[in-house]
């Protein structure tokens, strides 16, 4: 009799020490997701702090040179006849828009 209440007692403990590490695993897999969400979130912040040193725009560096001309004709002809008096417009328009010049962003060629 003795025998078999130290047998149930050992199955009884191994059952326990199952029984817990089932539960550890259980849990440890239910945690998975926020450790990988922590981790993204670090590495995301990384790369968001690391991307505003690099397009900065107050580290830009500017040397560009705008240039616009133009010139416009406006010509009106008053023209009479049998009917009345006529009016023609006729324009015209001539503009050019140049850009010349380099712009250094963050401190980088």
């Amino acid at each position: 009799m003795i025998n078999f209440i130290q047998k149930n007692h050992k199955a009884q403990t191994m059952l326990e020490f199952t029984a817990l590490i089932t539960i550890v695993i259980g849990a440890l897999i239910m945690v998975q997701v926020y450790f990988k969400r922590g981790i993204q979130g670090r590495w995301k912040a990384s790369t968001d702090e690391l991307s505003e040193e690099l397009y900065d725009p107050f580290l830009s560096d500017s040397n560009v040179l705008y240039r616009t001309a133009s010139n416009a004709v406006v010509e009106i002809t008053t023209i009479r006849d049998n009917t009345g008096f006529w009016t023609i417009r006729e324009d015209q328009t001539n503009s050019l828009d140049t850009r010349s010049g380099s712009t250094l962003i963050g401190g980088y060629q």
